[in-house]
């Protein structure tokens, strides 16, 4: 049966409608008799009014952004409360909101800097969890269930937030300066800053500030200093309405907190002296929050995960096979996957080895007899699949699911298509049950003329599978992998574009290079399952089959390196037509780094290097003169706190391997480029927020349709020019209105430990249905 998905999304943009029930009764406490309803009525009325007040009545618009604005990723917001009927006969409060991105990053959004807004008014709800209060886990456990199913959402465009106030911005320089030499530089360089800048105190803001702070701290009456809807007598109802003033006025606060001493500080305290009393109330000690210091509570060490997570795979390591597979008989398949030797995290094998790593899909999860309880608590995304976050990854037009070019059914090699015969049809996504993942460190490629260009070790290996009667799997497909040779002096290998792939991953060793401006080191639950991440999450309960996993995200892209070439060749001829051979090579290395953000061979094209290649940041580029804005790795890794919690960037295991003809090899664009294979222990808030940077709006401030230049997905009939610029001068690409890389088919799957394994066969038991392991929290993974 498909599943019912609650959350609506369309071109990127998510539509989330609340609808939760009213306290019934007075509020205890208060002196005047009134109820929550009424109280919630007079909340939203005031919001509504300082809100309108800003927008409409005010000379001059407001230097302080609201909870809402000054974050820049919500298009609507709106609260209703929905009267009793004789159909609904309790009053309900309902939120529907329309946000930039995916449904895990906009809650982590609202239960931090958004959550004093949300308690202030759902705080009159049944139920309701004070975000002040609750952990992440529980917050978005109450959303979940008292989500409505959307079944129709419209918007006009998928244009951004930071979409409208960059063009906002352009449409000002171009009146300014249109005609002038300088206009070009200024607008490659522009960018929506990650937040607004700081008011500055004049008379102006004293009064707009003022006047809305006097609105708010006069609901003060309404709110008594009663513990009737929080969890602990230390933080009352007055707690919840100053905790959101303390927010909502937070430059206001700290100007009352510390007075200055110039002309412009005086006047502003001078326009407060008749808001005194709000002043002091708002200068009052923030209310008390709960303590949120997580702890790790799965002991980690690299033996205890899988082989290719917590480290890379061996330099040596050549050729590789990602092999699907479909559980045949569940009884057979557990007991194939708790007896199998699969590699460790500390395996260093000897050449000609063979490492294997499995991981396991929602279905399959399902077909090998976990328990439907215990399968709902994992992370929705996961649950939904890649084909379902279409939406949220910028899948669209030639990258959608429907246009998906599905693994071949190659295997066994008799079943592949032939001159004479046709062979099956691709298989369907949803029937892959197990990837195993196979690699070895060969001198040669060792090819075979049948089967799917394997290595002949590799297709050992899985002939072995099929021939063996009580492992209860059937191999459906296979996709060969390989590393292209090794330049001089290189440690990693280059994709069919050229480049050096594999730079920059995130590291969990405690022994790492020095680094002045920038270092790979990780939380341990930014991989694994069990353990704190740098949100600042706990590890949630313990469950033996997820603690020490990691999620897999496995996507197959296909590189157009004829389109490739081509591009750069028309680039070169435009920029400079009467070049020397030499001149043009070097412009070609050129233009390449400035689409990647990186040297072909890896070096940086920052000025500022610390101690090594990778110790580099881009604070001191802030406008993209070295490397651009929009440029590949500067999209997905800012290297800096990001908008809008600003915190750390979302970092991914790169695992991939390369597929197709060797480099320089390619015969009339046989199918080539990489098995993108990344790690990570949250896909929507990890994977997902750095694939929407590439796709739609990035994390360095440009609007959504300057995507990334070689994975973004044109428009057809629109052609992408990619700007840049170099020693002071402005260049562009034509990158045409055809792709540079498709994506033909992807899907999540789940990596147990090495212990989880094991136990597979005697944890789940299929015919009773039931978990024989500690209850696993929901949403384990954010």
């Amino acid at each position: 049966m498909e599943p019912d998905y609650k959350t609506t999304q369309l071109q990127g943009v998510t539509d989330l409608t609340v609808v939760a029930r009213i306290k019934e009764g007075a509020v205890s406490g208060a002196f005047n008799t009134f109820t929550y309803a009424d109280r919630l009525r007079r909340a939203l009325k005031v919001l509504n009014s300082i809100r309108q007040a800003s927008r409409e009545s005010a000379l001059t618009a407001s230097p302080f952004p609201d909870s809402v604005a000054r974050f820049r990723t919500v298009h609507f917001f709106r609260f209703a409360v929905l009267p009793a009927s004789e159909d609904m006969p309790h009053q309900q409060l309902l939120l529907n909101v329309t946000v930039d991105g995916g449904w895990e990053p906009y809650m982590r959004f609202i239960w931090q800097p958004m959550g004093s807004m949300l308690d202030l008014i759902f705080c009159h709800c049944e139920g309701y969890p004070l975000a002040r209060l609750s952990s992440f886990k529980d917050y978005v456990a109450w959303v979940r269930d008292h989500e409505l199913v959307g079944r129709f959402f419209f918007a006009d465009s998928g244009a951004t937030v930071t979409d409208n106030h960059y063009q906002r911005r352009l449409i000002d320089l171009v009146l300014k300066e249109g005609d002038s030499p300088a206009f070009d530089a200024a607008a490659s360089a522009l960018a929506e800053p990650a937040r607004p800048a700081t008011p500055a105190r004049s008379a102006q803001a004293a009064d707009i500030a003022f006047r809305a702070l006097h609105a708010v701290a006069g609901l003060r009456e309404y709110f008594p200093e009663r513990a009737d809807i929080a969890s602990t007598a230390s933080f009352n109802q007055e707690h919840v309405l100053r905790r959101f003033a303390q927010d909502l006025f937070a430059d206001v606060r700290r100007w009352c907190l510390q007075p200055g001493r110039l002309a412009a500080d005086k006047q502003w305290d001078a326009l407060g002296t008749m808001f005194q009393d709000d002043k002091t109330w708002l200068a009052l000690p923030s209310p008390p929050g709960a303590e949120r210091v997580p702890t790790s509570h799965a002991k980690f060490s690299f033996a205890a995960v899988q082989a290719g997570i917590a480290r890379a795979f061996p330099a040596g390591v050549t050729h590789g096979a990602l092999v699907l597979i479909r559980v045949a008989d569940p009884q057979r398949a557990r007991r194939w996957l708790s007896n199998e030797t699969f590699s460790e995290g500390a395996s260093e094998l000897a050449p000609g080895a063979v490492y294997k790593t499995v991981a396991l899909t929602y279905g399959g999860l399902a077909q090998l007899g976990a328990p439907l309880a215990w399968r709902k608590c994992l992370p929705q995304e996961f649950i939904d699949g890649m084909a379902a976050r279409a939406s949220v990854l910028g899948d669209m037009q030639g990258n959608h699911p429907d246009h998906w070019t599905r693994p071949p059914r190659n295997w066994p090699p008799q079943l592949a298509s032939t001159a004479s015969h046709r062979g099956p049809p691709p298989l369907d996504i949803n029937c892959v049950d197990i990837l195993l993942q196979l690699r070895v460190a060969l001198e040669s490629d060792e090819a075979v003329r049948t089967g799917p260009g394997l290595a002949a070790v590799l297709q050992r290996e899985i002939a072995a599978l099929n021939d063996a009667p009580d492992n209860g799997i059937e191999v459906l497909s296979i996709q060969a992998m390989r590393h292209h040779p090794l330049r001089a002096g290189e440690t990693l290998s280059r994709d069919h574009f050229g480049y050096v792939d594999g730079l920059s991953q995130p590291s969990l060793d405690t022994q790492q290079l020095t680094s002045q401006h920038w270092h790979d080191k990780v939380d341990t639950g930014e991989l694994f399952l069990g353990h704190a991440n740098h949100r600042g999450d706990g590890p949630g309960a313990m469950d033996a089959m997820l603690d020490n996993g990691s999620f897999l995200v496995v996507r197959k892209l296909r590189q157009h390196t004829a389109t490739f070439e081509q591009r750069l060749q028309l680039a070169i001829k435009q920029l400079l037509p009467k070049a020397s051979k030499v001149a043009r090579a070097e412009l070609r290395e050129l233009l390449m780094a400035k689409l990647m953000g990186r040297h072909p061979n890896g070096k940086p094209l920052v000025n500022e290097i610390g101690l090594h290649d990778n110790d580099f940041d881009f604070r001191a580029d802030r406008q993209g003169a070295q490397c651009p804005l929009q440029s590949h790795i500067r999209r997905s890794n800012p290297r800096e706190p990001v908008p809008p919690l600003m915190t750390p960037p979302p970092r991914i295991a790169r695992r991939g391997m390369s597929y197709g003809p060797r480099r320089g090899e390619i015969k009339d664009d046989e199918p080539h480029g990489i098995v993108f294979m990344a790690y990570n222990a949250s896909i929507a808030e990890q994977f997902e927020v750095v694939q929407n940077w590439l796709t739609g709006g990035g994390s360095t401030g440009l609007p959504s349709s300057m995507h990334d230049p070689l994975l973004g997905v044109p428009e057809a009939g629109r052609s992408r020019i990619y700007r840049f610029q170099h020693q002071g001068q402005i260049m562009r690409i034509d990158l045409g209105d055809t792709p540079l890389v498709t994506l033909d088919w992807g899907l999540y799957a789940f990596a147990p430990s090495i212990a989880a394994l094991r136990a597979i066969e005697t944890q789940w038991d299929e015919d009773t249905q039931a978990l024989k392991v500690a209850p696993v929290a929901r949403n384990i993974s954010m």
